[in-house]
């Protein structure tokens, strides 16, 4: 398990996302709630309707003191596909995000610790499954944390790899573009 050939990471992969579904299954039956969500889901003008002149409307606006345009072109997306009515499709979309940010977790143990793959395992289930990011997974307007933290491994995952092969200039461009779109998802990038 230490040191796993490549093709078994994504059997571990399969296995976290399993895991971290059966957590926050129940999660989806979740509401919106009196805090923030209003704010930013249930009375957004911007929002409601979802169109294209609302979109470019809410890219360029503070919302709850924020700027988080990213954040907040995913939650229209939402409202666009599936209205203001129901917060389902909004947990869904954050629960689908913790899984792929853990398994970035996952790859990112996994470089730092030189491939040990129980390092990585370890280190991806505590993400993935700790208390802590209930509230950014099972809250709507919590999504600023799963999509800021999306960008942020990626920004990690690009400037590591020049580390390993050697090529500078490629990488770190997609490491700075990703680190950019983290910090136009949250602030807390910074």
């Amino acid at each position: 398990l230490a040191t796993s050939p490549k093709w078994s990471n994504w059997l571990w992969i399969a296995l976290l996302a399993v895991l971290i579904l059966g957590a926050y299954n129940l999660a989806l039956d979740n509401k919106f709630v009196d805090w923030d969500d209003p704010t930013y889901v249930t009375e957004n003008p911007y929002l409601n309707p979802a169109n294209a002149e609302n979109l470019n409307k809410l890219l360029g606006s503070v919302v709850s003191l924020n700027y988080h345009p990213l954040t907040m072109a995913t939650l229209w997306w939402n409202a666009a596909n599936s209205g203001i009515e129901n917060a389902r499709s909004y947990i869904a979309f954050n629960i689908f995000f913790h899984v792929i940010n853990t398994a970035l977790v996952f790859f990112f143990a996994l470089v730092l610790s030189k491939r040990n793959t129980l390092i990585a395992l370890v280190t991806a289930l505590g993400f993935g499954l700790h208390p802590m990011h209930v509230e950014s997974v099972a809250w709507v307007s919590e999504r600023k944390d799963v999509l800021y933290v999306f960008f942020f491994l990626l920004a990690c995952l690009a400037y590591l790899k020049p580390l390993e092969k050697g090529k500078f200039g490629l990488w770190w461009g997609l490491a700075l573009i990703a680190f950019l779109l983290s910090c136009l998802s949250k602030a807390m990038a910074v």
